[in-house]
């Protein structure tokens, strides 16, 4: 970045935290220490004030209000309204819809009025698959599909300047959708510790990172450690997220009013990155049960099996996942399983009898993870990315139109 002026970023965000790992302490906290200034918008979460400074980052927030199509457009309305308050060199969208838009709206807005401005779109997401997960509906889902894919096509010709990825299929699809804008592969990686933290002794914490709801496997991961709290009760399970919805609260309630095994499970609510670490380091096996779906099956890698292997914990995750399996049987880092109930809970029996076994899993996945899903990695590729920004690049103006 040494021939890169000092730029004024801001990150535009419709459902993200403002304090969220990748988009604050990975992302905007690399672009500062670059020596840019670096604003956030998002969210309001509930316990931060419309407008602060936190690590040298500004925060801009707003409240969400209104039923579903209104809360939409007072989001697009909000997420506008404080983009343009800041004359901006670059906005940083992290969301296919109002975060986007929003960008594209604030840099159209600038460049009216003889303002030099450009967008990037960060994806963290397979948008077309994952706002298509929300129907049952195939024929539904295949009209949502292409029209976010032909959507993404027009915003890529007309808006966007940079795209950034988080996976490795969504850097691929990118490139090959619009050969003529530069697309960088930055994974949402932790900062790996130089050395694989130690876990020893008997294994007691089995983990989960992440939303914990019914979507991800919630069910299936309590009936299997009912069943491993009768055989094992020094061990515990201990999340590391919130539940995603007032159903997955409601759930978790009456399984632990049916078993009586509430107080053997740790619940954290919403944390922040430096809080993460903490319970990271306690775990000795981690659970990554995602059920298989479109959207899935296309994220890859996925951002808890990366903090595991981060941090030395030995994985279990399900045959659903191919990316995840292929990866972790081939790196041995850990156990592939169908995911229901009796197949985790043989799997983590396996593991609890054989602590130096899950030892050795940990500590493959940590080298694996220093090497390859290391953050300080990538940080490089965030800087490339916004050096390439600032070079003359070409822009066609009509879409690439998609194959098939």
């Amino acid at each position: 970045m040494n021939n890169t002026r000092p730029l004024n970023i801001v990150k535009i965000c419709a459902r993200h935290h403002p304090l969220d790992g990748r988009v604050f302490h990975l992302e905007a906290a690399t672009l500062r220490d670059a020596g840019h200034h670096v604003t956030i918008i998002a969210p309001n979460p509930g316990n931060l004030r419309d407008k602060q400074t936190i690590d040298g980052i500004d925060i801009l927030t707003f409240n969400k209000s209104g039923n579903r199509l209104t809360r939409k457009l007072n989001t697009l309305r909000s997420l506008f309204r404080l983009a343009i308050s800041i004359n901006a060199d670059v906005y940083h969208a992290h969301e296919v819809d109002a975060a986007l838009i929003a960008g594209a709206l604030a840099k159209r807005h600038h460049i009216r009025r003889g303002r030099w401005a450009k967008l990037v779109f960060d994806v963290h997401e397979v948008w077309p698959y994952f706002y298509a997960a929300a129907t049952n509906s195939s024929f539904l889902r295949r009209i949502i599909v292409h029209g976010i894919l032909e959507y993404e096509n027009w915003m890529l010709a007309r808006h966007v300047d940079l795209v950034i990825a988080a996976h490795v299929l969504e850097t691929n699809y990118y490139r090959w959708q619009n050969p003529f804008i530069s697309v960088r592969h930055v994974q949402t990686t932790m900062k790996v510790p130089d050395t694989c933290p130690t876990h020893s002794g008997d294994v007691k914490v089995i983990g989960h990172e992440g939303f914990f709801t019914l979507n991800r496997g919630m069910d299936v991961i309590l009936q299997a450690f009912e069943l491993v709290a009768r055989d094992y009760p020094d061990v515990i399970l201990q999340t590391a997220g919130d539940f995603y919805s007032d159903k997955d609260r409601k759930w978790f309630g009456q399984w632990a009013e049916r078993t009586g095994l509430g107080d053997r499970v740790k619940l954290t609510g919403w944390l922040d990155r430096p809080d993460l670490t903490p319970l990271l380091k306690k775990m000795d096996i981690g659970i990554v049960a995602q059920r298989e779906d479109d959207h899935t099956s296309r994220t890859w890698p996925l951002n808890k099996l990366m903090n595991y292997a981060g941090y030395g914990v030995a994985s279990v995750v399900c045959a659903s996942m191919p990316y995840a399996k292929q990866e972790v049987e081939e790196r041995g880092m850990g156990r592939v399983i169908n995911l229901n109930a009796q197949d985790l809970y043989q799997a983590l029996c396996d593991m609890i009898e054989s602590p130096e076994k899950t030892r050795e899993m940990g500590v493959r996945a940590w080298e694996f993870a220093h090497r390859e899903w290391n953050w300080e990695r990538y940080r490089v590729e965030l800087l490339r990315a916004y050096e390439d920004l600032m070079e003359p690049t070409y822009r066609p103006r009509k879409t690439v139109k998609l194959q098939g």
